[in-house]
């Protein structure tokens, strides 16, 4: 009986542990996830220099982020360890923590407009 008890305990434990890495985070598709601000650093000739902050608010890092950027395409290829993008969409590489923020600069002639799509927020 004691080892049927101990069998017991285990698979409710690994179920539970189990359970806890899939039930931390959620997709979210809330335009309010995170804060965007686009700002011009340095006009050159030909271009202009833009700081992309993003940044998240809540108390719960936020990970696979994307934005939506309508014709984004900057004149050098920004660090792909921290954003990919295709013609309509940026995707942000790291996962940024609660009250966290990260940043990536681009150089283009108009400034693009970026919003949020979606992201997982992890608790």
């Amino acid at each position: 009986m004691a080892k049927f008890i101990k069998f017991i305990f285990f698979i409710l434990l690994f179920f539970i542990l189990l359970n806890e890495g899939n039930s931390s985070c959620f997709q979210c598709t809330s335009f309010a996830i995170c804060h965007v601000t686009v700002q011009q650093i340095e006009n050159r000739p030909g271009s202009a220099e833009w700081v992309v902050q993003i940044t998240n608010p809540y108390g719960c890092s936020q990970k696979n982020i994307i934005l939506s950027c309508p014709g984004f395409k900057p004149r050098f290829k920004p660090n792909p360890s921290l954003i990919t993008y295709d013609a309509n969409h940026i995707y942000v590489q790291p996962t940024i923590p609660a009250y966290g923020s990260m940043s990536f600069v681009y150089l283009s002639v108009p400034k693009f407009n970026m919003v949020p799509l979606s992201s997982t927020v992890c608790c």
